[in-house]
This record gives C-alpha cells, sequence and structure tokens, in this order.
C-alpha cells in the first residue's frame, strides 16, 4: 500500500492513524466434517441463531442431531448468536453428528481434548 511522502504506513498524510474499519455484519464459515471433509462453506449473519448453524451443518451431514466445535477446540452452545463467537472470516468451524449417525462424542465445554466413539468401536480424537 502506498503512502504520502513523509508519513508513516496506516496514516493519512497529516500522520494521523485511520480509524478502524467497522466489522462486517456477516461472516463466511467453512464447515467441516470430523474426518476433515468440507462440508460447505457459508456466509452467516452474526445474528444468526447457533441452533441454526447446527441445523445447517446437521443436513449436510445427513445428521438429525449435530453439535460445532468453534476454533480452539470449545463445543458450540446451541443457545446464543454466531456473533457471540467472534469468528471471523474464513475460520473453520467442525461439524460432529451425534449418535444420529452412530457417532457419541465425548468431551468437556471447555476441554483441550476430545473423543468420538463410532458405531464400529473406533475411536477419533481432536
Amino acid at each position: 500500500q502506498a503512502t504520502a511522502p513523509g508519513s508513516a504506513p496506516g496514516t493519512a498524510g497529516g500522520g494521523k492513524p485511520h480509524p478502524p474499519m467497522p466489522r462486517s455484519p456477516t461472516a463466511v464459515l467453512r464447515l467441516r466434517a470430523l474426518d476433515g471433509t468440507a462440508l460447505a462453506m457459508t456466509e452467516v449473519h452474526r445474528g444468526t441463531a447457533l441452533a441454526e448453524l447446527a441445523e445447517r451443518a446437521g443436513a449436510a451431514l445427513g445428521a438429525r442431531h449435530c453439535r460445532l466445535v468453534a476454533p480452539g477446540g470449545r463445543i458450540v452452545p446451541f443457545t446464543g448468536r454466531v456473533g457471540d463467537l467472534d469468528l471471523s472470516d474464513g475460520d473453520e468451524v467442525v461439524a460432529v453428528a451425534c449418535e444420529a449417525a452412530g457417532v457419541r462424542v465425548f468431551g468437556q465445554r471447555w476441554g483441550a481434548a476430545f473423543a468420538a466413539v463410532r458405531r464400529d468401536g473406533s475411536v477419533v480424537t481432536w
């Protein structure tokens, strides 16, 4: 980015910093399955209910019940709005089919580790 002569990057010609850009009312999120398969890239309004986002992910998985895991490993609650998660454009949200597809997920809401036990007894951890 070019700057005016004698001014520092990120400042206007008079040396004053630019005002911060307003946060977009929408975010583009990437939904991935537990095995890493890309499910969807979806644009959501920050006011969208988290339960609705879980329903979208469940539909993409072909599962009636789904849980979402936000970046950093936090299990997403069903209450609240997308904006409550402080997600950025391009963030990945992992969708986990729960029991309807023969998968049981174990972990703590603020835990750093999770395990999914599949119907065949195999275990996936993250």
